[in-house]
């Protein structure tokens, strides 16, 4: 195939994002069809082709499958696991933001080029599928907006994922929901969203500001949220939470409670201008803390 016919086929296939597209499906090979996916990873139209094996600079060989999409169009977690890596962008760098997403049995499937990745997102998170972790983009040594996936059987060398991602549905023209998502009457989550589960505890009578909208389902003006946290401790303790804006702390926010076997509290914050969005934590005593979102208006 000459580099001119590869060259018009990719900017035929850009030319048709927006719209209905066509896709080519490859016959699965019998290597890719030990592996399964629950959804498929891009969350809008979309269009792609089988390139796996194709050259790429430097001896390399193409080890996706591109999935062509527009910038900033939400990726979901295409199996419950852990996210087990997370790769900023910097100068030089191939792939861009990147993640890898590792199931129970070592099977992991990489994210690169992402444009940006749902905000909260942190190596060692476990995601349940169709949970939305990052965004179409073309950092890294991209020409243009798509979703370089790769497929890693039981944590060993990658398999053609085109067959993988053709049987989850494809782009096929359509939108791909992802879960959780928002349902009708606003932005509302079922399972709650996890927007903040850090690695490492808080520490005592230090006060976190945990990003609470703003991303796909809840808008940035957004007034009032509801909220569970869960705080862990060596044992009992006063916590607190309060938007942002405010100069609260433990005695005058809203009251929660750190115990050893993770006390969960829910309740409704009012978010104001002054706050950017954001819900303040604190506790007297050292605790791992989850923040889950159940709704925003």
């Amino acid at each position: 195939m000459s580099g001119g016919w590869k060259r018009r086929l990719v900017f035929g296939v850009f030319a048709l994002i927006g719209g209905t597209v066509a896709v080519h499906r490859p016959q699965p090979s019998p290597a890719a069809a030990v592996v399964t996916i629950a959804t498929f990873p891009v969350v809008g139209p979309c269009a792609y082709t089988d390139t796996y094996g194709a050259p790429r600079s430097g001896g390399r060989q193409h080890e996706g499958v591109d999935i062509i999409a527009r910038e900033g169009l939400p990726l979901a977690a295409v199996a419950t696991g852990v996210i087990s890596k997370v790769v900023y962008d910097r100068p030089g760098s191939l792939g861009g933001n990147y993640l890898r997403l590792t199931r129970a049995d070592g099977t992991y499937f990489t994210y690169i080029h992402l444009s940006r990745f749902v905000p909260g997102l942190f190596a060692g998170q476990r995601v349940t599928a169709g949970q939305i972790v990052g965004f179409v983009g073309h950092t890294g040594a991209a020409s243009g907006p798509h979703l370089h996936f790769e497929v890693h059987p039981f944590g060993g060398a990658s398999i053609n994922p085109t067959p993988v991602v053709n049987a989850a549905g494809g782009c096929n023209g359509r939108v791909t929901t992802p879960n959780p998502q928002p349902s009708s009457g606003g932005g509302r989550f079922d399972p709650p969203l996890t927007v903040f589960r850090p690695d490492a505890p808080l520490a005592a009578n230090v006060v976190f500001a945990v990003q609470v909208v703003g991303f796909p389902g809840v808008p940035a003006s957004s007034t009032k949220v509801d909220v569970t946290i869960t705080l862990t401790g060596a044992g009992p303790g006063r916590a607190a939470v309060w938007p942002c804006g405010l100069s609260a702390g433990l005695a005058h926010g809203t009251p929660l409670a750190a115990t050893q076997s993770g006390r969960a509290t829910s309740t409704r914050v009012n978010l104001r201008p002054g706050d950017r969005g954001r819900i303040c934590v604190v506790a007297e005593t050292r605790v791992k803390a989850v923040v889950g979102l159940h709704s925003a208006a």
